[in-house]
């Protein structure tokens, strides 16, 4: 696995160890800050001892001179090694001593503490100082010791920022080299899920799901493609029959009436599957169907009227229940498409001599178109296949159709935020539920 800079690797190695730098560098500062402020108080409690010392250590001339009584008790150079001196100044200004006379050549900078005493009625000003340097070379020391720890420190982070960083994209590399074997033949391959449960885990189940539903859609158009090309095949191969029985014997003009009627029968029977298989291909393809204002009820009532003669063929009654009104944005063609395929569905599959009803109803913001025959049912286990394309029940409701309709009805629910349902009890009958949504459009 590459480890660059501009890898996730590399990157992340690399934020560790800028990481840790920072946080070295924070603590460095911080003990850097503890460190002088104590050393400052230590020099503070020992100036404070300098001024007592001091304080104890001259004395007033009766003509008011100072002069030192014991300034061997205030040192010049004292047992930590600090240059220390001591200064009195007179009331008036015009007299001061100091200890040492003279201080050595670079003993500064120092740090002074000055205060007042009162020495036979007078007050006196008495000024002490300490030098800083030994102060200063233990910081120094102090700083050089954090600098020569950081870059150790640094460098351990960065090895252990790539040894993290390979761990936690180990997932990742495994999850790249299992999708590079994953193609159009290899949908069933699955990228590993690991057990930690963590982001990583989950991107594998969400591509898992990917993948699974990418099989699914192929497996569809494996199956869409193989049935499409069955059923162009049939009228096809029945219009090549006839139109060679035709051609190899002479034929009167009746029969050949009779032969162009057949093929003009499969000529129809070829044109309504195509165009079937165009709208099923628009609507695969993400075509938008433009919508417009208009009365469902309306429409359904145009759609039974049409298949009126369809139904009286059969003797069946076919009832419609509507609301006088019910208004739903929709697209006019796509859905006189779905409802005349379900109705159509009912009378072909429904029993002869029986009642179909269908009925619009408005239910909250939902109107529902429903179409019930009186045919033997449909088994549960054939349901969840019903909408599928070229799906035929292998029952006596198997008709002459293309296989298409129901999953064309599907197709335009779905484009307009709907749905379809379907009811069939063990006790007979089948039910189609239409349900799209009702803006309550004036």
């Amino acid at each position: 696995m590459s480890w660059g800079p501009r890898t996730i690797h590399g990157r992340l190695a690399l934020g560790f160890a800028a990481a840790v730098a920072l946080t070295v560098l924070v603590y460095a500062g911080v003990v850097y800050g503890f460190t002088r402020s104590a050393l400052l108080d230590q020099l503070d409690a020992r100036l404070h001892d300098d001024f007592e010392r001091a304080e104890h250590a001259f004395e007033v001339a009766v003509d008011g001179s100072l002069s030192w009584k014991d300034h061997e008790r205030i040192g010049h150079h004292d047992a930590v090694g600090e240059d220390t001196y001591a200064e009195i100044l007179h009331p008036s200004g015009e007299g001061h001593i100091s200890w040492p006379p003279k201080l050595r050549e670079g003993a500064g900078p120092f740090r002074q503490h000055m205060a007042d005493c009162e020495v036979a009625g007078e007050t006196y000003t008495i000024r002490v100082g300490r030098s800083l340097a030994p102060m200063q070379e233990e910081l120094r020391t102090l700083l050089i010791l954090l600098a020569l720890c950081l870059l150790p420190v640094v460098w351990l982070a960065w090895i252990a920022g790539q040894f993290l960083a390979h761990r936690a994209l180990r997932p990742v590399a495994l999850m790249t080299a299992r999708a590079k074997d994953i193609g159009a033949e290899r949908l069933s391959e699955r990228l590993p899920v690991g057990e930690a449960g963590d982001e990583l885990d989950h991107l594998a189940s969400v591509f898992n799901e990917a993948f699974a539903r990418l099989e699914r859609s192929f497996d569809q158009l494996r199956r869409f493609t193989s049935d499409a090309a069955h059923e162009l095949r049939t009228p096809l191969a029945a219009l090549r029959t006839v139109g060679e029985v035709a051609v190899s014997q002479p034929q009167d003009a009746e029969t050949s009436r009779e032969v162009i009627g057949s093929m003009l029968e499969e000529t129809e029977r070829l044109t309504r599957l195509v165009s079937e298989l165009l709208e099923l291909s628009r609507g695969d393809a993400g075509v938008v169907l433009a919508v417009a204002p208009m009365d469902l009820a309306a429409l359904v009532q145009s759609v039974c009227e049409q298949l009126e003669v369809l139904a009286s063929e059969r003797e069946q009654s076919l009832v419609v229940d509507a609301a006088d009104e019910t208004l739903i944005q929709g697209n006019e063609a796509a859905l006189r498409r779905a409802l005349t395929n379900l109705v159509d569905n009912a009378i072909r599959h429904g029993p002869a001599k029986a009642r179909i009803h269908v009925g619009v109803e408005a239910i909250a913001a939902e109107v529902q178109v429903t179409v019930h025959d009186e045919g033997e049912g449909i088994p549960a286990a054939e349901r969840a296949r019903l909408f599928d394309r070229f799906y035929r029940i292998d029952t006596a409701r198997a008709g002459t159709g293309t296989g298409l309709g129901l999953a064309l009805a599907a197709q335009a629910a779905a484009a307009h935020g709907g749905r379809i349902e379907v009811e069939s009890p063990s006790a007979g009958g089948t039910t189609f539920r239409l349900t799209l949504p009702s803006p309550g459009v004036a």
